[in-house]
Parts: structure tokens; sequence; C-alpha cells
């Protein structure tokens, strides 16, 4: 089974290669399916498979990609029994775990960033975005209730790395879901809660998800859970630290070597 995984990783690889995916890409990914591994995450293949196919399109590839990443993030703060349900039907939530005897449906919306920051992440720069409007964050969690399925726990994850979503503006977009689903309970009663990112980890809390709660949901999440999902983070703050000086020491190079100076006298 090994054997068969790392082949399809082999041919990702070459894929890649030819259709000029940064080098950093395939390191990621080559860590990320060892963990998902070593984790017992099941239906990795499957997930292998589906990134293979979004490969001609690197939104589409990023946006598989960071299914994986979170099936990771689960693995690590105590949810068993991962499952990566990857496939080209629409229905049905991207990932199913279990904690504490409870299943629970995760459903992951990356938020894309447009051109001009697509570019930026891409060379590694450090980015400062206006936060996302809550007219789309309310539209992508509307479009993403129909997914879940009736009578479970059903959590929608709204996620980026490079567009802000800033806690105000959620809040607000929370409130227009709540004031909605009041309106038309039997309509919304499928999604539990909302997880969101802000972009990035607050150093100074450590915080890189918030939770928002739908009381009228028709399974709400329990409090053991709720705590969990408010803890989760993707690295710990010793590497995002020397994450963020490798980034700074980087374009204090390139400042220099811009303005003449050799890069090796640094």
């Amino acid at each position: 089974m090994l054997n068969d995984l790392y082949t399809k990783l082999n041919d990702l690889y070459t894929k890649m290669e030819l259709r000029c995916y940064p080098k950093f890409m395939a390191r990621r990914l080559t860590n990320l399916v060892n963990e998902l591994t070593e984790n017992h995450v099941h239906c990795v293949g499957n997930f292998l498979n589906m990134l293979s196919s979004r490969i001609e399109n690197r939104q589409d590839y990023l946006d598989i990609l960071m299914e994986g990443r979170f099936a990771v993030i689960l693995a690590r703060h105590g949810f068993t029994e991962i499952r990566l349900e990857c496939s080209k039907r629409k229905k049905g939530p991207d990932i199913v775990a279990v904690y504490n005897g409870e299943i629970v449906n995760f459903e992951i919306t990356r938020r894309r960033p447009n051109e001009c920051e697509s570019r930026l992440a891409e060379q590694g720069v450090a980015q400062f975005v206006e936060p996302d409007k809550k007219q789309n964050i309310v539209s992508k969690i509307l479009d993403e209730i129909s997914q879940l399925p009736e009578e479970e726990i059903n959590v929608v994850v709204l996620w980026s790395d490079t567009i802000r979503l800033g806690v105000s503006e959620v809040k607000e977009a929370f409130r227009l879901i709540c004031k909605e689903i009041e309106n038309q309970p039997s309509m919304h009663h499928r999604l539990s809660a909302v997880l969101f990112t802000e972009g990035s980890v607050d150093m100074v809390t450590g915080k890189q998800f918030h939770l928002f709660l739908n009381k009228h949901a028709s399974r709400r999440v329990p409090d053991d859970i709720a705590q969990t999902l408010q803890t989760l983070i993707e690295n710990s703050l010793t590497q995002l630290q020397q994450e963020r000086d490798n980034l700074a020491k980087a374009l204090v190079r390139r400042s220099v070597s811009t303005n003449g100076i050799p890069f090796h006298s640094l």
C-alpha cells in the first residue's frame, strides 16, 4: 500500500516539475504525506489522485492541498479516524473525524487571493491586505451549508494564507448568518459552527483559528470539541517566529542586493 502511495507521489512530483511548481511545494507535499500516513489518516491515495487531477490550475491544487493540511492539524490535536473524503462528487464534507467518540464533519473552504496577492505569496513576500468583505464571508458560508449532512455535527472552515478574515468582519458576517438562520431555521439547521482564521497567527495569544457556534443547529458542537477547535494551530509559535526571521533576512538581502551591494558580503 505504501509503495502504491509513493508511486503516486513520484508521479505527482513529475507533473509539478513539468508545470514549473516551486521546489519548496514538492518538499512540503512530501512532509504532509508523511505526516498523514504516520497519523493513519484514511484515503491519502485518493487525496493524491485529486491533487494530480487539479495540477493544471494552481489555485485548484492549493484548494485540495489545504484539506490535507487541515487533516494533519486535526491529528495533532487529538482527532482520530480521520478520513479525507476526496472525490469528484460535490455532495458531502471534505473531512470526517472523531473526537471523544463524536463524529465531526468538516467542510474546508480556502479563501482565494487575487492575482497580485498570489504572485506575492509565491515570491515569499510579506503581505498587508485589507480584511475580506463580510458579504464574501456570508456568501461562502451559505454556499457550503448545502454540502453538510443532516443531523450531524458540521463545521465550515474558512481558511486563507493570504486573505485576512478580520475578527470584526467575521463577527458581523456571522451576525447576519444568525439573523438569516433565525428567519429560516429549517434551512440552516445543519450548520453547527464556523471555524475561521484571520490569515495569520496572533503571536501574542497564539491563536490561529476562531470559532463561532450556531445555537440553532440540530446538532450543536459539544463543549470539549469546541474548546479543542479554538486551540487549533498549524505550526508552533517557535516555528512561526523562525519563519518570520528567515523572511525578514531574505527581504534585507534582496534590498541590499538591489542597491548594488554584493550578496556574499552580508
